[in-house]
């Protein structure tokens, strides 16, 4: 809904476009916003992300069920994003993630930065905001397959249990990159 400075959308046919009004996103989408750039998105009748300068965020998915609820999942992987969200049905689910953490939302209003010392840093404005840890090779795993391994098991339960809800004006820093968590020995017996 607004695009200021260079910023370009990558589509997942890896064609691109300069980010202008109008413009429109599929899952597999990136957007790129430039230095001095920033774009406002519009997502549903409800949602709006502000992108700031030399951030990229990818469309993971973008879905709407038969029953009309929208399941919205974001990929910040540089820069900064503001998302103010307004969930027109309380089943529409939208989390923004980085390669550490999942922000999952209910309703409000957030920043969420990757900085330059490669933390992430998450500040609720308004409302409240379920922070846990994200493990990318874990996701691959189909559910069946961690029901069967014991090890697998306990690591999921060990990761949904460990999940934090921020209120507003409350903050938290993790590390952004994954780097960290892959030192880390798992005992998956």
């Amino acid at each position: 809904v607004f695009s200021v400075g260079d910023s370009r959308i990558v589509h997942a046919d890896l064609t691109e476009e300069k980010a202008a009004l109008g413009s429109s996103f599929k899952t597999g989408d990136k957007i790129i916003t430039g230095p001095k750039s920033k774009v406002d998105v519009q997502l549903g009748e409800g949602t709006t992300i502000r992108l700031g300068a030399n951030s990229k965020l990818d469309f993971t998915q973008l879905l709407q069920n038969p029953t009309g609820n929208s399941d919205i999942k974001l990929l910040l992987t540089n820069g900064k994003v503001f998302a103010s969200v307004r969930k027109e049905n309380k089943n529409d689910t939208f989390t923004i993630s980085t390669p550490t953490i999942v922000a999952g939302v209910r309703g409000t209003a957030f920043i969420l930065e990757i900085k330059k010392d490669q933390f992430a840093s998450i500040k609720v404005v308004e409302g409240s905001v379920a922070v846990s840890p994200r493990v990318p090779s874990f996701e691959k795993i189909p559910l069946e397959e961690i029901e069967k391994n014991a090890g697998l098991k306990k690591l999921n339960q060990t990761l949904l249990s460990s999940e934090v809800v921020l209120d507003k004006d409350q903050q938290i820093e993790l590390p952004a990159s994954d780097k960290i968590l892959l030192s880390e020995k798992l005992d998956t017996r």
